[in-house]
Formats: C-alpha cells, sequence, structure tokens
C-alpha cells in the first residue's frame, strides 16, 4: 500500500510541475463550494460536504484559496507544500493515499486537458510584463468588508454568459446597510451609441426624457458616448438609470467620492453647465454609465469566496485615477479601448497573469469553455439535488 501511495504522490507533484511552467493550466481547476446563494430567498444555502474533504483542502490552495474558480498565482511552492501536507495528515491518520493522490490526481488531470485544449495555440507558458497601474490584490479568502471604491475583476470563466459584466473591471460605488445592498459600475463598456441617440430610440418614457433634457438645460451633454455600467436598471425615465462619473469634485451637486478624485452623481444639471461654460469635456472630465451591476451583501460575499471576481484595493495615486476614468475605455487618438484590452490589464495590475493571459473572445475558445462549464454544473446540480433529498 506504501508503494502505490508513494506512486501517486510522485505522479501528482509531477504534474504540478507542469502547472507551474504554465499556470494557465489551473484556470479550469473548478471546485466544489460547500454554499450556494437561493435566488428566491436572498439567503445563503448550505451545499453536500465533499466526499474527500482533505483532497478539496489542497484544490482549495491550488486554485488560490477560492472555493470554485481557480486564481493561479505565479509559482507552485504554496500548492506542493499543501500537496506533501495532505499526504502525511493521511499518512498519519493510517489512512490509504491513494484514493485520496488517485482523486486529486483525476481534479487536475480534467483542468490540464480542459486548458490545454484552449491554451494550445496561444504562445508556452506565460509572460509577466509590468502594468501601468497598481493595485492591492484582495485573496478570495480574504475577510476584508466590501467597501466602496474597491474594484472587482471578473474570473475569465465565470460570466461567460453574462455579457453586460463578461470581462468587466467593475468600480463599487453604493453599500447600503439597511437593505443589504451593493451597486457597482462597470466601467469598461462602451457603447457605440450617443446619449441623444440613446434618448430617441429609448420609446417607452422619450417624451418625457425630452422634456426633461429641455427643462434641466442638458442639451451640452447630449453628444457623448454612453458606457454600459451593468444589466440592473429601473423602468421608466432613462435618466434615472444614468450616472456620471467625473473628475469635478464636491461641488458638482449631490456627488460621492468613490476614490480619490473619482465621483459620482445622478445629477446631470450641474455637469451640463460646466460642459457648456468649458469648465469641464466630455469623456475626460466626465462620463455617463447606463444601469449598473447589484447584488445582496451576503450574495456578493459568496461569490468573492467562489472566485467569482478577483477584488483589489485601489492606491491613492493620480495614475490609477486616470485609469479609472479618463482611461478605462477611451484612447484620445483611436477612440473608445476594447473592454477586453481593460479587464487584461487590470488582471495584470493585480499580479494575476495567468489569468490575463487566458485565452478569451475567440467564439470556438468560448464555446469550449461552455461546455466546460455545462459539465462542472451539471455534476454540481446533481449532488445538490441528491443532497436536499436526503436532508
Amino acid at each position: 500500500r506504501a508503494k502505490n501511495a508513494m506512486a501517486e504522490l510522485r505522479r501528482v507533484l509531477r504534474l504540478c510541475k507542469t502547472f507551474e511552467r504554465d499556470p494557465r493550466l489551473l484556470v479550469t481547476l473548478l471546485g466544489q463550494p460547500t454554499q450556494d446563494f437561493d435566488r428566491k430567498t436572498r439567503t445563503v444555502v448550505r451545499c453536500r460536504s465533499a466526499a474527500l474533504p482533505f483532497v478539496e483542502e489542497v484544490l482549495w490552495e491550488a486554485r488560490g484559496q477560492s472555493s470554485e474558480y481557480a486564481h493561479p498565482r505565479p509559482g507552485c511552492s504554496r500548492f506542493r507544500g499543501a500537496i506533501r501536507k495532505h499526504w502525511r495528515l493521511v499518512d498519519g491518520l493510517g489512512m490509504d493515499y491513494s484514493v485520496d493522490g488517485k482523486e486529486l490526481l483525476r481534479r487536475l488531470q480534467t483542468s490540464f486537458e480542459n486548458a490545454r485544449a484552449i491554451v494550445s495555440d496561444a504562445p508556452d507558458g506565460i509572460t509577466e510584463p509590468t502594468s501601468r497601474i497598481a493595485l492591492q490584490r484582495l485573496p478570495p479568502s480574504c475577510e476584508k468588508p466590501i467597501e466602496i471604491g474597491q474594484i472587482l475583476i471578473t474570473h475569465p470563466l465565470a460570466c461567460l454568459a453574462q455579457r453586460a459584466v463578461d470581462r468587466a473591471v467593475i468600480l463599487l460605488c453604493e453599500t447600503d446597510e439597511l437593505t443589504g445592498g451593493v451597486r457597482g459600475i462597470v466601467v469598461n463598456k462602451p457603447s457605440h451609441v450617443s446619449l441623444k441617440e440613446l434618448l430617441s430610440s429609448h420609446e417607452e418614457a422619450a417624451k418625457d426624457d425630452m422634456l426633461f433634457v429641455e427643462g434641466m438645460g442638458l442639451h451640452a451633454l447630449l453628444d457623448t458616448r454612453v458606457y454600459v455600467g451593468g444589466d440592473v436598471t429601473r423602468q421608466g425615465s432613462l435618466f434615472k438609470n444614468i450616472r456620471w462619473l467625473h473628475t469635478l469634485g464636491p461641488d458638482v451637486v449631490e456627488s460621492t467620492q468613490l476614490l480619490p478624485g473619482i465621483w459620482l452623481t445622478e445629477d446631470a444639471s450641474c455637469l451640463a453647465k460646466l460642459v457648456q461654460s468649458g469648465h469641464a469635456v466630455l469623456g475626460r472630465d466626465l462620463r455617463p454609465y447606463l444601469g449598473c451591476a447589484g447584488w445582496v451583501s451576503c450574495q456578493l460575499s459568496l461569490e468573492l469566496d467562489r472566485g467569482v471576481w478577483a477584488r483589489a484595493d485601489v492606491p491613492n495615486s493620480e495614475d490609477v485615477v486616470h485609469y479609472v476614468l479618463a482611461k478605462a475605455s477611451m484612447d484620445e487618438d483611436n477612440g473608445p479601448r476594447t473592454d477586453d484590452s481593460v479587464w487584461r490589464e487590470s488582471l495584470l495590475a493585480i499580479g494575476m497573469p495567468a489569468l490575463s493571459q487566458f485565452p478569451r473572445g475567440d467564439a470556438a475558445v468560448d464555446a469550449m469553455l461552455l461546455e466546460t462549464l455545462k459539465a462542472h454544473y451539471k455534476g454540481l446540480h446533481k449532488s445538490r439535488d441528491a443532497f436536499m433529498d436526503s436532508e
């Protein structure tokens, strides 16, 4: 038995070296979270525990301490240490390591095969260029409270079917202790329409909106490009769903500071006066975002634990302020930057080159990733159904 156990351990450690050479091969290592969010009751519910909890603990470390979506960092020293610790633990308890070792090897090989099919046409290994900005990464297991001004960056696999937040960079703008709600604005999704064009196509409340423009003197803002702030909107007037990020400070009516130099307001009249007088420039100093992203606080906390989002604090530096507003999605010479480039640079800024350089956006690649996720969730649903039947 000891001989078989050592053989399994050596196989696992050899595969670990492969992941060390190219951490992107770990991006498809999906976990089995022990909690889920029930959208009907808006509460967190318990799921079935893993059959081999020691294996899940090792894989949790391999995923960068995420319970579902992997956040692999360069190097695998913590992962290797967890593997050896696991072997010593199982051996010390007098258990047969070959059982755990075979399951660990199976899960790692599945990730390897799924990811290899995706990255096979990409460059061998990953590069580690430096980002123009610096964000302070908060690991999935970090217990720091969710705060206004933090940045969320979508995991490459987590929101494949949700276009508004897939490959998104989200600036958290509101936390409501009374309702438990959290809201954020996607900053890297430029649309191809101006505010004027959007108004003309908004049939539901077009007349009221135009009367609002006339009454509040908002004509100076109509030529600006609209950005997609998220998939949460309210019925009725278009202006109820538009929030403005700006760098014009607290003198703008009803503005909330999100970061040093970055402010949020829903009152456009003061902004229109500043643009009309030449004291502000559309696109550079202010920008409209239609809709937002929203969660219940316990839902977002669970999604952070699952690794759906990479979370970061923003240092109080001028380059980050310019990145969040003036440069996120806008290149002065070439027009809107792609949402993909801003997303990738953000992942690089938090020290996650494996996620930043993981292939996304190609139709064939995304189709393969969707199949991987379907198989993953099919297994999770079977496990949860069996758990519910046993309760």
